[in-house]
């Protein structure tokens, strides 16, 4: 915004988004924000690369509001949603 409002001296921040607006520029969306489960943030991810919001997938799956703000590990959730997603869950054991 700071280059802008050099370029185009004498004009507001509102007077440079309303343009840009008006021009049909708009953000480029922003990547969910990991959650700090990994599984669920690999799902959320991957809903962000198929160009799904968090709230599609919610209706898509049956749940309210899980993948917009999810607080737990909802296990029927992420396996309907890797399934839509076009994925299968895996398990990797670490060996000692």
């Amino acid at each position: 915004m700071t280059e802008l409002l050099e370029m185009f001296l004498g004009k507001t921040r509102s007077q440079i988004w309303k343009k840009a607006f008006h021009m049909g520029y708009r953000r480029p969306r922003r990547a969910p924000k990991l959650t700090g489960m990994p599984l669920v943030d690999s799902v959320r991810k991957r809903a962000f690369e198929c160009r799904l919001s968090m709230t599609d997938l919610d209706v898509f799956v049956g749940r309210t509001r899980y993948f917009v703000s999810p607080h737990h590990l909802d296990w029927r959730a992420l396996q309907r949603a890797m399934t839509i997603l076009g994925g299968r869950p895996a398990i990797s054991w670490s060996n000692e």
